[in-house]
């Protein structure tokens, strides 16, 4: 179970960290547009801005946070109990 557990809270402290990153990019982006950079430094920061949101989707949806992975966890939750094979002995 501590096993489990760790591996868990590495998840969402990588999760936590990206969304941390993707805060302090998007603050630097808004900045950079301030100052007129050459367009190549504003791409390459939208480029490592969309990564990171995308990083974020796959590491929120592994921890169930997406409506879609919570649908899929309800889905398997209900299928299991469906498939008890000793609901009738007790009917």
């Amino acid at each position: 179970y501590s096993t489990l557990f760790r591996s868990d809270t590495d998840v969402l402290e990588i999760y936590c960290r990206q969304l941390v990153r993707l805060s302090t990019l998007r603050e630097l982006f808004d900045d950079l547009q301030e100052d007129d950079p050459p367009i190549k430094t504003l791409l390459a920061l939208s480029a490592e801005i969309k990564g990171t949101e995308s990083t974020i989707l796959n590491y929120a949806t592994r921890l169930g946070l997406t409506p879609e992975s919570r649908a899929r966890l309800a889905r398997r939750l209900a299928e299991q109990e469906a498939e008890d094979p000793d609901d009738d002995l007790f009917a």
